[in-house]
């Protein structure tokens, strides 16, 4: 295998991986009653491919992006709709394991399309970067993903289950 292509696939795995972390860490926040804030599911999901580009590229890949953007948004939705099904099912006091176990599969099969999608427009977009812009995406995304400040505050000073509303 050619060092370009062991290079080009290290990078999609990465990507792939930091997708993933994405998605998990986001199902983990929003049910582990952390906040009471409702908040957007998922972060804008182009944000980081465009950090640092110029402003003439930017709009070049504006079209694109509002594409993507159309198709993300519903898979957001729907998985929002669903986190709070099973966050609601998990918190009444009628346990329904057969309810509960749907909407899980639902939240799965949800999350993995909008993983999907969001891995076709990586795809898309990067089709029209150079070489220097994709390699200043994924620091940007390494960045990300080590800032501590992105990450979950977890239950610091809570005790108890969450409150109820």
């Amino acid at each position: 295998m050619s060092n370009v292509r062991r290079r080009l696939l290290n990078a999609l795995l990465i990507l792939s991986l930091a997708t993933n972390l994405v998605v998990a860490g986001t199902v983990i926040a929003r049910f582990s009653g952390t906040s009471d804030r409702p908040g957007r599911p998922f972060p804008p999901h182009a944000r980081w491919i465009t950090s640092g580009l110029s402003d003439e590229k930017r709009a070049e890949l504006r079209p694109i992006i509002r594409g993507h953007e159309r198709e993300v948004r519903g898979l957001r939705r729907d998985v929002g709709n669903t986190q709070r099904e099973v966050r609601q099912l998990l918190m009444d006091d009628d346990f329904d394991e057969a309810q509960l176990t749907t909407a899980l599969a639902a939240l799965r099969s949800q999350s993995l399309s909008y993983q999907e999608a969001s891995h076709r427009h990586m795809i898309d977009l990067s089709r029209h970067l150079t070489g220097n812009d994709r390699k200043h995406a994924m620091r940007v995304l390494a960045r990300q993903a080590n800032d501590p400040r992105r990450r979950s505050p977890g239950p610091r000073g809570r005790d108890g289950p969450p409150r109820e509303r």
